[in-house]
């Protein structure tokens, strides 16, 4: 083998090897190497078995989420897999509509390349599991004066639900309700019970909710629920505003409610 034919050899070998380098699709337009997707905090909404979804993942790790039936069923736990490319098998309390029951399921969540992401929640009694893809809602800033209102709206409670549940709330995010709920109305919301702007996940409100010291009031008596609430713009004709809320115990019993404006 001649030196000529030696060098163009190496040269033919060196070019090879830099069009794999910059072509083989593991780079990104700027040369650097492509990143896989991962898990943003957020609400996000879909469709599962003809029934609505609508959930959050907040920045400091925990899931809340609402499967809405006559009565809703409620998800919440905490969750290991914001910033992440997605985990597997992480527990979520489930709170089961109608009956009122806690069980533990399993839960995945993948994130998807426009953003949003997939997931799969394990159903108890050997239903299949939920699986199902997500889109971001539009929603309002999480500013008092997007809530400072009246509303009326639907209340869940597990046992059973309000179609037309009123409450208020003032211009310091002070949640008021003349009526009561649960079994012959006995369960109350007390002073403590307020809407505010701090949370850290954009567009979504902490929520705290304060049920009144009263043994008839099954469930929820002298309990403090915790959680989120946020405001869909514009989510159906006719409805500029629906508000949504999420709330539940340390051990995962919950309230929810939403109402449009």
């Amino acid at each position: 083998m001649n030196f000529r034919y030696l060098s163009a050899l190496c040269l033919l070998w060196a070019t090879a090897l830099s069009l794999l380098g910059c072509g083989g699709g593991g780079a990104s337009a700027n040369g650097g190497p492509v990143q896989p997707p991962v898990v943003a905090a957020g609400v996000y909404s879909g469709i599962v078995s003809q029934r609505n979804f609508v959930g959050v993942l907040t920045s400091d790790g925990f899931l809340y989420g609402l499967l809405e039936a006559t009565i809703d069923d409620l998800y919440s736990g905490r969750v290991t897999v914001i910033g992440t490319t997605g985990s597997e098998a992480m527990p979520l309390n489930f709170f089961r509509n109608t009956s009122a029951t806690l069980v533990s399921v399993n839960s995945s969540i993948t994130p998807l390349t426009d953003g949003t992401v997939s997931v799969r929640m394990s159903q108890p009694d050997l239903n299949p599991d939920l699986n199902f893809a997500t889109h971001k809602p539009v929603l309002q800033a999480a500013s008092l004066t997007n809530v400072a209102h009246p509303w009326s709206g639907k209340l869940s409670y597990g046992l059973g639900s309000n179609l037309s549940f009123p409450i208020n709330i003032n211009s310091a995010g002070d949640i008021t309700a003349t009526s009561g709920f649960g079994n012959s109305t006995a369960c109350q919301l007390i002073g403590g019970s307020k809407i505010a702007p701090t949370s850290s996940t954009a567009n979504v409100f902490n929520l705290t909710l304060v049920i009144a010291n009263i043994t008839s009031c099954t469930l929820f008596t002298d309990q403090t629920l915790t959680g989120v609430a946020f405001v869909l713009a514009n989510p159906e004709a006719g409805v500029t505003q629906r508000l949504v809320w999420i709330a539940t115990t340390a051990n995962g019993i919950g309230i929810s409610f939403k109402a449009d404006r």
